[in-house]
């Protein structure tokens, strides 16, 4: 018996490389697909013009709000300002102590004054204003020096106006911040002599007005235009000029007439430099009264209290000398009412009108008492 040929398993080769083949080009084919951008790719000159994105440093964040609709708590992956760690919002910030030194220096040539205060006080403007000392401290300066220098230790951080205070010197606050990262501070001060404030006061016919009297007041704590309870005081030369002397800057009243009954209306100054110039001040017409107080016998009465108003808010508080005569002047139009008491008598009365200009004389005669 002859042997059975083997199978011929030479067919079954070529058929399986074939299918090899084709997986791996659909494997090829698949790779290249995927990775093919889904859109043809632009040419540079379609894209328009390209916009710079500019970095924000995390120092010039805003320490509030947020970048466009989005915060930290709406998307955890993006830290929001409280958590970059701005300066303003540093815990530390403000905690331990610093120093501050500086020179005072004087301006216009002027000299040093002898004594001098050194005065450093809660900012009105800086951050941490809330953690800031006052101190007020005397120094001294060597006779005819320009200048000064101080240092000061041991402060709190915080925000300070720092300035120097001199009698008859100027003097405008220095900002300066103490903190963490600056604890100590170098600062220059100026001092500069006080100015003057002065102006003329002139009658109604247009001469000069003497004997007039000028008040400065400095406005009062609550920023009100009625003048404050301090106030400096001149009376008008013969060619109706006044001048006060070293007034430092700031706002003013300057009021012309008696301290509570001004002749017009009172005018707002605000000084800042060597002089001001208060435009001249007119008068209008003003009469004079003289009231002659006499006892029972028609003889002069001193000791008479004369009191009175007049319908513009002017009043009087006056008290007789030994001649009975009471002169009162520079009386604006108006009508006026007056009582005049004393202690052994019966009370008078007495009232005029004046138009202006008027000069009149009265004679009151007090009775005994009932």
């Amino acid at each position: 018996m002859s042997p059975k040929p083997a199978p011929n398993r030479s067919g079954s080769a070529p058929a399986v490389l074939l299918f090899l083949l084709v997986v791996l080009g659909g494997l090829a084919a698949y790779l290249w697909l995927g990775a093919a951008p889904s859109a043809p790719i632009e040419d540079a000159d379609d894209l328009g013009p390209v916009t710079e994105t500019e970095v924000v440093p995390e120092d010039r964040i805003p320490s509030s709000g947020t970048f466009g609709e989005r915060t930290s708590a709406d998307e955890p992956g993006v830290r929001g300002p409280e958590e970059l760690g701005t300066p303003a919002e540093d815990p530390e910030r403000f905690e331990g102590r610093g120093s501050l030194a500086g020179v005072v220096q004087t301006t216009a040539g002027a000299r040093m004054p002898l004594n001098w205060t050194l005065v450093i006080e809660p900012s009105r403007s800086l951050l941490g204003r809330e953690n800031a000392v006052q101190r007020r401290i005397p120094m001294t300066s060597p006779e005819g020096a320009t200048e000064a220098e101080f240092a000061v230790a041991d402060l709190p951080l915080a925000g300070y106006d720092v300035s120097a205070e001199a009698e008859g010197m100027n003097a405008r606050p220095i900002p300066v911040l103490l903190e963490r990262t600056s604890a100590h501070a170098y600062v220059m001060l100026d001092l500069a002599p006080a100015g003057r404030v002065r102006g003329f006061v002139k009658r109604a016919d247009g001469t000069p007005a003497e004997g007039i009297d000028v008040w400065l007041f400095a406005p009062d704590a609550a920023g009100l235009d009625l003048p404050g309870s301090d106030a400096r005081h001149q009376v008008t030369a013969p060619d109706g000029g006044y001048v006060f002397e070293t007034v430092l800057d700031g706002a003013y009243v300057v009021s012309i007439g008696p301290k509570l009954n001004p002749l017009v209306d009172p005018v707002k100054v605000t000084l800042q430099g060597e002089s001001l110039t208060v435009p001249d001040r007119t008068l209008p017409e003003l009469a004079r009264l003289m009231i002659l107080v006499l006892d029972p016998q028609n003889q002069p009465l001193g000791g008479a209290r004369l009191r009175g108003f007049g319908s513009k808010g002017a009043s009087f508080d006056e008290v007789s000398p030994p001649n009975g005569r009471i002169y009162l002047e520079n009386l604006p139009p108006g009508s006026y009412e007056f009582t005049i008491e004393h202690e052994l008598f019966a009370e008078g009365r007495l009232a005029r009108r004046f138009t202006g200009g008027e000069d009149e004389n009265a004679v009151l005669v007090l009775v005994e008492r009932p």
